[in-house]
């Protein structure tokens, strides 16, 4: 979903909406592109996202209404549409805990959005964002690289939302695979994928944190 040809057209001539809508979109490194309402919509476009008012102008089969209390819903429900579902088996956040901490988050498998942050606060408060995201499982990978970072992260979400998913933490020993290599993507970012593609050892976040969990 974050390369390639964009999938979802945001056609709305309310510039309020608008800005929220491109604001959100980029916020999660979507692409798409912008039309007016009246336009015809090419092949390649699988959703539209539209206001209320406009929505009956659209001339599209898949069209996403968005209210502006709900952009990151309606975004969600784009990314599901555009790939044909209704809702993603498995949501996996990986994350490379350091100095800047690089996140990814795989959606059945498929890259759909990446960040670097440089607190750990930042970087909850925007997995939070995936909290309404259409998914069966979400599961949370950390990487095993930095015991000061990782105890960090794990700390920090031990009184959020966050709490509840299931938690991996994974070896980052092992080498990343040769597709991960080649993207054009700054290193914590190609750490964190390659600790989202990895299998990790799993702990339950609500019974706290023991050494042996944390070891590296």
């Amino acid at each position: 979903m974050v390369k390639g040809m964009a999938r979802i057209a945001v056609a709305t001539m309310n510039p309020r909406l608008y800005y929220k809508i491109v604001k959100a979109l980029r916020k999660f490194n979507i692409p798409f592109v912008s039309v007016l309402p009246q336009e015809e919509f090419s092949q390649e476009i699988k959703v539209v996202l539209t206001s209320e008012f406009e929505s009956s102008i659209i001339n599209h089969r898949n069209k996403i209404i968005v209210f502006e209390d709900k952009i990151n819903e309606a975004i969600f429900k784009a990314i599901c549409a555009a790939k044909s579902k209704k809702c993603f088996n498995q949501l996996i956040f990986g994350i490379d805990p350091g100095e800047t901490c690089g996140l990814v988050v795989l959606a059945d498998g498929e890259l759909i959005a990446y960040k670097l942050f440089k607190n750990v606060e930042n970087l909850i408060s925007y997995m939070n964002l995936f909290s309404s995201f259409p998914c069966k499982t979400l599961i949370i990978k950390v990487g095993t690289g930095s015991r000061e970072h990782l105890n960090k992260f794990l700390m920090a979400i031990k009184s959020t939302n966050l709490s509840k998913f299931k938690l991996e933490l994974v070896n980052e020993k092992s080498s990343l695979p040769s597709f991960v290599k080649d993207f054009n993507l700054q290193s914590d970012i190609k750490s964190a994928y390659g600790i989202a593609l990895s299998r990790g050892k799993s702990i339950k976040v609500a019974e706290g944190f023991k050494d042996e969990n944390v070891a590296v």
